[in-house]
């Protein structure tokens, strides 16, 4: 944890027999890395690369599925939102690909009400490479068209 100095004191008072699962050694390296600029260094590189991840997904995306997808969240964060535009529900686009190999997550669990018309499914990328995503893509057109 990171504290403002006039909280530390507090803190220390507090906390002093609290028992972190976080280990000292690791704790240390962190603020080590957090001093010497390198935590941030780090954050704009994993930018870089996870935009490059994103690009790369949604293009693949739009150049197979064209108008029957829409793509939701492009601009932000590990995964896209993709609104399938054809008959079909939630469970039988994740069973489909399943069976091809690729994991994609139900979005339905997260709405109450206003659910939307068509369904929507959930793809993450993160710990894909650019050659995983092409062929992630490829095996969900064959999936789902």
């Amino acid at each position: 944890m990171v504290l403002p100095q006039p909280l530390l004191g507090r803190y220390k008072q507090q906390f002093a027999h609290f028992e972190s699962a976080t280990s000292l050694l690791g704790q240390l390296a962190m603020a080590k890395l957090m001093e010497e600029g390198e935590w941030n260094r780090h954050i704009k590189r994993m930018r870089l690369v996870y935009k490059r991840k994103m690009q790369q997904l949604v293009a693949e995306l739009r150049n197979r599925f064209k108008r029957n997808i829409s793509i939701i969240g492009e601009q932000s964060g590990l995964y896209v939102l993709v609104k399938v535009h054809l008959e079909r529900s939630e469970d039988w686009l994740i069973e489909q690909a399943s069976r091809q190999g690729v994991k994609v997550y139900p979005t339905s669990c997260f709405f109450i009400h206003n659910k939307p018309e068509k369904p929507m499914v959930k793809l993450g990328f993160s710990s894909l490479s650019c050659e995983e995503i092409e062929l992630g893509v490829q095996l969900l057109h064959k999936a789902w068209l």
